[in-house]
């Protein structure tokens, strides 16, 4: 396996992504661009001019290991498992959600992936590397087939996602009242007025824009959270396909999983504003403590996205060490009128870490959902799976709280304590089962045409971190095998449980009832896909 050296490293963490090219033949990638065409054939059949509904989606996301097998070959190729593993260190796994796109005539709009299939939000954007996601290219692209468009270092900013009555929006595009029929308009200048519009949007001054055109067979890994949009094709050109793959990390980081050489980045060459995140995350990564700065002083609460959460990385590190002036700044803040104040604050307790815990706890019984969510992200360190307060008041939230949105940052964060064995385990893993119990929780979306539970699925990446951290007991497994896995209508709970299987400490039993299922439930691929 190759691993990312620290320059690419760090320009992961600066600029959100990186140019990876495979190991493989072109003959290879021919074949996966032959397959593409014959999903959207197929797909065509079934769309909803022909047949009702979202049916020819079904062909073209979730299942394309399933019809396309030898993408299996690329995604366990050398450079490819090699950059993910340097970035979600060992034992990452496969998202089920993924999704083959072809660039037509219209234009995307900049947005950030929704944090669950069919962007759909379960849980606050993490910063730290425990997403990550590749967009690969079987053909060359050029301009005139529609590029990918990203935005460098956005990856660390977003947009407010509250709305006026309580509830929030499921994605983020950077412009919300940007009208799609702009977005097809034959006036092409009319529509990159409006695109560039949208970037400002974000409030950030002096952000570039980058059109990902590369040659044949390209893997463009990519943060999870960065700013992106598929750019229009002009006619008469070939088709551009580009697969989409998530991935999720599984451990907490207790040394550098990339070919580290160097203790620090070089911040010198990163913008003013990303360094103390850049900085804090590369300390992560390496399973370290960043040093706190001296003498942070509070931000002005009109400050831009950029500058608001560089303070809260300062404050927080700040607030580590024992500055009880920052901790009560950012404290402040999660209680704040102003979304964008609280979510600032989020970042910052978060990295504040055990000296947060009382104040943080305090506020997860605040009368105001929007601070209650902030609380239950801030939580979410596999440190506080050492204290045991800090957990019941997650489960808490899960348990009882009205929020759906809170109650599934609180399954979110429960996962990053599973990491880690503390006194807890047993009583989180508990709650996250309750909850991934079919029909414990109410339907709240239909995105993708599929009704389904954010809850849920924020329970079942919970399990799937204790799986594979040793935190589920035999008992848990044996409901899991049991009572979801096999008998669950929800497809990402059923993807990531059965992979919490797969990871977890089965003995010959569990395993052999867990081999008879998967053997009943194989699919065939058709001859030209195999």
């Amino acid at each position: 396996m190759r691993r990312l050296t620290d320059d690419e490293f760090e320009k992961f963490l600066t600029d959100g992504y990186v140019l990876l090219t495979p190991e493989m033949p072109d003959s290879m990638h021919d074949h996966h661009y032959a397959a593409a065409q014959s999903l959207y054939a197929k797909a065509a059949l079934l769309g909803p001019e022909r047949v009702p509904g979202t049916n020819h989606l079904q062909l073209l996301g979730d299942n394309l290991p399933g019809l396309v097998p030898r993408l299996t070959e690329l995604l366990d190729d050398p450079v490819v498992a090699g950059a993910l593993t340097s970035l979600l260190g060992n034992d990452y796994v496969l998202h089920p959600h993924c999704f083959c796109h072809r660039s037509g005539a219209p234009d995307q709009a900049f947005h950030q992936d929704g944090n669950l299939p069919w962007n759909e939000r379960g849980h606050y954007r993490s910063h730290r590397p425990d997403w990550a996601m590749i967009f690969y290219y079987p053909q060359a692209v050029t301009r005139e087939l529609g590029p990918s468009e990203v935005v460098p270092g956005t990856m660390y900013w977003t947009r407010n996602s509250e709305k006026p009555d309580g509830t929030w929006y499921a994605g983020d595009a950077m412009d919300r009242t940007l009208d799609r029929k702009v977005l097809a308009d034959d006036n092409f200048a009319l529509r990159d007025t409006a695109i560039a519009g949208s970037v400002d949007k974000l409030g950030v001054p002096e952000l570039g824009r980058r059109f990902i055109t590369v040659p044949k067979g390209s893997v463009l890994l990519a943060h999870y959270d960065i700013v992106h949009r598929g750019s229009r094709a002009l006619p008469g050109h070939p088709d551009r396909f580009m697969y989409k793959f998530y991935f999720a990390r599984t451990r907490e980081p207790v040394g550098p999983s990339w070919n580290n050489r160097r203790e620090t980045p070089e911040l010198s060459r990163v913008r003013p504003e990303l360094r103390p995140v850049v900085q804090h995350i590369w300390s992560w990564c390496r399973g370290e403590v960043p040093e706190p700065e001296s003498g942070t002083i509070r931000c002005p609460a009109d400050a831009d996205e950029a500058t608001r959460i560089a303070w809260a990385y300062r404050a927080g590190e700040a607030a580590r060490s024992g500055d009880a002036t920052a901790l009560a700044a950012l404290l402040d803040w999660l209680d704040d009128d102003a979304e964008a104040l609280r979510r600032t604050a989020g970042y910052g307790l978060r990295n504040a870490g055990a000296a947060a815990l009382p104040g943080v706890m305090d506020a997860a019984q605040s009368p105001r959902a929007g601070t209650r969510r902030y609380a239950a992200f801030a939580l979410g360190n596999a440190s506080n799976a050492m204290s045991p307060e800090a957990a019941q008041t997650l489960v808490d939230i899960l348990d009882s709280d009205p929020d759906d949105l809170a109650r599934s940052n609180a399954a979110y964060a429960l996962g990053h304590l599973a990491r880690a064995a503390g006194p807890a385990a047993g009583t989180i893993a508990d709650a996250l089962l309750a909850h991934v119990l079919p029909g414990m929780e109410p339907v709240n979306t239909t995105a993708g045409g599929m009704a389904r539970s954010t809850v849920r699925e924020s329970a079942a990446y919970g399990l799937l971190q204790g799986a594979v951290n040793g935190t589920l007991s035999s008992r848990h497994i044996d409901r899991i095998l049991d009572e979801v896995v096999f008998r669950d209508e929800d497809r990402y709970v059923q993807g990531l449980l059965t992979e919490a299987l797969l990871r977890a400490d089965l003995d010959a039993a569990q395993m052999n009832r867990l081999g008879r299922q998967l053997a009943s439930r194989r699919h065939f691929t058709e001859p030209d896909a195999a």
